[in-house]
């Protein structure tokens, strides 16, 4: 099985530098276009896609419709599922980096999720639409801050969650292998590189 992880398409927000969690910020044209991009990498490669599972926040919902369409997928057979939703910044939501900097000592935001939690929610959800949807293919349509946390999951402990390289850009997709109960992180990915930490 192999499991596609795929960042929505850039918002005006990531542009501006502003945490945006649970708000729910559509995409630009710039997104809407990586996200195509995404999708011919995708049908270029021959990669099959048996289930698509999406963050029902507009951003992802949308790049995981963009996608359905190019491949070929129903798209009222989407999964929309909290499991995927974005980490809450709580109160940094909306913020630039220098607000929060003059605002906030850190980063620890009032009424934001914790790393721990975050990171046990993602695992949680790999082992629930894993144990699902044994057979094909799955694409998860997510976030920046959630995607990082699933690689950090899946990593049996040699990925941690502040670690600078599992940064995925709007757009970009990191493929896992999952086999006899083990995830392998491909070296085949698509535009994944490294964003400001702080452009969620």
């Amino acid at each position: 099985m192999r499991i596609f992880l795929l960042r929505h398409g850039e918002t005006d927000w990531n542009r501006e530098g502003r945490l945006q969690g649970h708000t729910d910020i559509p995409m630009n044209e710039n997104g809407t276009r990586q996200i195509r991009e995404a999708g011919e990498y995708l049908l270029k490669e021959g990669e099959s896609v048996n289930v698509i599972i999406t963050s029902p926040l507009d951003r992802a919902r949308m790049s995981a419709e963009i996608i359905a369409d190019q491949i070929g997928y129903k798209k009222e057979d989407i999964i929309i599922a909290e499991d995927f939703i974005e980490r809450s910044f709580g109160e940094a939501e909306g913020l630039t980096i220098q607000e929060r900097r003059m605002k906030y000592h850190g980063r620890d935001y009032p009424g934001m999720e914790t790393v721990k939690e975050l990171c046990e929610r993602a695992g949680s959800a790999m082992t629930k639409y894993i144990d699902k949807y044994t057979a094909g293919n799955i694409l998860i349509v997510a976030h920046g801050a959630i995607l990082k946390a699933v690689l950090a999951a899946t990593s049996g402990g040699s990925m941690a969650y502040e670690d600078a390289s599992l940064l995925i850009e709007p757009g970009s997709i990191c493929m896992l292998e999952y086999e006899e109960g083990v995830f392998i992180r491909l070296n085949r990915t698509y535009k994944v590189s490294y964003i400001h930490p702080n452009t969620y």
